[in-house]
C-alpha cells in the first residue's frame, strides 16, 4: 500500500504518523503526494507507525528491494 492510500483511509492518520515520527503533518503530506521522497532512514519508522500497512518495500523499493528479495 502506498503512503497516500494509507493516509487517505481515515481522517487523522497523517497526524498520527507525524506524531510517531516527531515531524510535521506537512512533511507526511509531501511524502504521500510525491512532492518529496521518503528518506530511507524514515522507512522503518513509517512501517512501524502504520503497523505494517505501508512497508519499507512499498516506500523505497530502490533501497529495500521487493519483499520477496528481502526474505
Amino acid at each position: 500500500m502506498t503512503l497516500d492510500e494509507y493516509v487517505s483511509q481515515e481522517r487523522g492518520l497523517q497526524s498520527s504518523i507525524a506524531k510517531a515520527l516527531n515531524i510535521t503533518p506537512v512533511l507526511i503530506s509531501q511524502w504521500a503526494n510525491g512532492a518529496r521522497r521518503v528518506p530511507g532512514e524514515r522507512c522503518v519508522a513509517i512501517e512501524e507507525a502504520t503497523k505494517g500497512a505501508v512497508t519499507r518495500y512499498d516506500l523505497r523499493p530502490d533501497i529495500f528491494g521487493e519483499p520477496e528479495q528481502a526474505a
